[in-house]
Parts: structure tokens; C-alpha cells; sequence
């Protein structure tokens, strides 16, 4: 998808542009994105960019993917066009394209480059549809989730009776569950039950680990 637009944004109608394209450092195509950028007068190219908001900051507009890079984007007030690339962000991307939090939508799958090219052109023509959009994304995404949880466990009605604690191998079972919820697993990278002797061994190394810490409750 990444190479597909590179082409699309040598068209004249978007030679004015600074184009950066992010890219993982395990992309399988990589190579024919960097041989893509290089064709391109105005892109930069940025693998594994550590402080990819700063980015997303400065941009006007973005082309990318749904999932949680989606939600990212509205919490800093990026206006995107998203190409869907897993069947998981389906769901959430057309929802938020119909309450107008998206410019527009498409499946990779399905990805009509004439209507991109026009969606895109329509874009950069119209400053003020940017800024609004903009606006509304970072109402709904305020990124102040941490705050939130904080001050339930704080003040929340279950106060008293509410115990946060380090977890322990008790809890494997109650995680397993969480796990395997069904609303989890179809936003999961893997969408397939993850059975008891795999998430066991996962358990147990976790709690041994130095570089995560899991929680338990008491109610």
C-alpha cells in the first residue's frame, strides 16, 4: 500500500508537497520503499522513527492505517485517510468515517486509487475541513486514559472495596479469560483462542520478568 500511494503522490496535482513515509524496521517491503522514496523529490523516508509524534505533530494530513495508529492520530489532531490492511480495523474505521472523524476510508482490499487521488487532492484544498476534523478527533480521543483509570481506582464507587495488588500465579485463570474474551480476540493481532498451556508459560514468564509488572484486584 505504502509503494501504491508513493506512485499516486508523483501525480502533478500533489508535486508541492513534503511527503515523510514511516516504516517499520521488520516491513517486508521495505526495499521497494525505499526504492520508491528515492523517486520521490519531496519524501523522506524514516524506519523505526522513535519520535514518530513529533511527525505526526507537524503534519497536515495522513494516510495511513486503522487500529490504534488511528486513534493515536486523533489524539494529536492529525486528519487522516485510512486504508484498512486487517480485517480488525474494518469495524472502527468505517464507524468513525460515518460520525466524521475520518476524511476517508477504504479497504486495501478494495482500494480504488482514482477515488484517493480525488480525496487526497480535495484535502489539501480544504484548510478548514482539516482544522475541524482535527478539533473533533482530539474530543473523542483527549489522550488523558491514564488520568482516568487513576481517579477511578482513587475516587471510583468501588473505593472501599477495591484492592490493587502485584499479580500472582493465582490469577493465570482470570487473565486466560480476559485473553480469550470474544471482543478481544477480534482486535487482537491473532484472532485464534489462545489455549491454557500457552498462556500458562506466558504467565509464569511474566511474572518472573523484570520488565513488566501485572495486577491483580481485590473486591
Amino acid at each position: 500500500v505504502t509503494t501504491v500511494l508513493l506512485r499516486l503522490l508523483v501525480h502533478p496535482d500533489f508535486d508541492h508537497l513534503r511527503v515523510d513515509v514511516v516504516v517499520s524496521a521488520g516491513n517486508i517491503h521495505r526495499d521497494a520503499v525505499v526504492e520508491a522514496v528515492a523517486k520521490h523529490g519531496n519524501a523522506r523516508l524514516h524506519i523505526q522513527k522513535k519520535d514518530i509524534s513529533d511527525l505526526m505533530i507537524q503534519a497536515d494530513l495522513c494516510v495511513g492505517a486503522g487500529g490504534i495508529s488511528m486513534l493515536e492520530r486523533l489524539c494529536v489532531g492529525l486528519p487522516s485517510l485510512v486504508v484498512t490492511i486487517a480485517s480488525n480495523q474494518e469495524r472502527s474505521s468505517r464507524e468513525l468515517y460515518r460520525e466524521g472523524f475520518l476524511i476517508w476510508y477504504a479497504s486495501s482490499e478494495n482500494l480504488d486509487l482514482k477515488q484517493l487521488h480525488a480525496a487526497i487532492k480535495d484535502a489539501v484544498v480544504r484548510p478548514f475541513l482539516l482544522e475541524s476534523i482535527a478539533k473533533k478527533g482530539m474530543e473523542l480521543v483527549p489522550g488523558n486514559g491514564a488520568r482516568i483509570v487513576a481517579e477511578f481506582l482513587v475516587k471510583g464507587s468501588l473505593l472501599n472495596g477495591l484492592t490493587v495488588r502485584h499479580a500472582r500465579l493465582a490469577d493465570s485463570e482470570t487473565y486466560w479469560h480476559w485473553a480469550n474474551d470474544e471482543l478481544v480476540r477480534v482486535n487482537a493481532f491473532r484472532s485464534s483462542i489462545i489455549e491454557w498451556e500457552e498462556h500458562r508459560e506466558w504467565f509464569q514468564k511474566r511474572l518472573a520478568s523484570r520488565d513488566s509488572k501485572l495486577v491483580g484486584s481485590n473486591i
